[in-house]
């Protein structure tokens, strides 16, 4: 393990694995890192996690990953859940209609209240 050292915080830490092996056949380290990360991934099923744009170094996570939240639990105007979850499945399925035309795939939402 090491510390990203890029803020100074000592926030961000990075993990490095070296694999050897005395065959010719790198199947299985394709094997255990994608069995790796599916582990990863099912373990963070539960959590939403916000990113953060560092400019041309790419995207780094923002806070700690928080756990989902129903929507269900979220107090809205009429209609307006549906609505975003509505837009929300459109978009992800839209993705090529994106592409094709150029347009940066991304959406926001800002929600607010009284």
């Amino acid at each position: 393990k090491g510390v990203d050292q890029s803020n100074g915080s000592g926030s961000n830490v990075w993990e490095s694995i070296k694999f050897t092996t005395v065959g010719r056949n790198p199947m299985i380290f394709e094997d255990i890192m994608r069995e790796a990360q599916h582990l990863a991934t099912n373990r963070d099923m539960d959590y939403t996690t916000i990113y953060t744009s560092w400019g041309h170094n790419g995207w780094k996570p923002f806070g700690n990953p928080r756990r989902k939240r129903n929507i269900d639990s979220v107090i809205l105007d009429d209609n307006i859940s549906e609505n975003v979850t509505n837009d929300i499945y459109e978009f992800l399925t839209c993705r090529p209609w994106y592409y094709e035309r150029g347009i940066p795939y991304r959406r926001g939402y800002l929600l607010y209240g009284e």
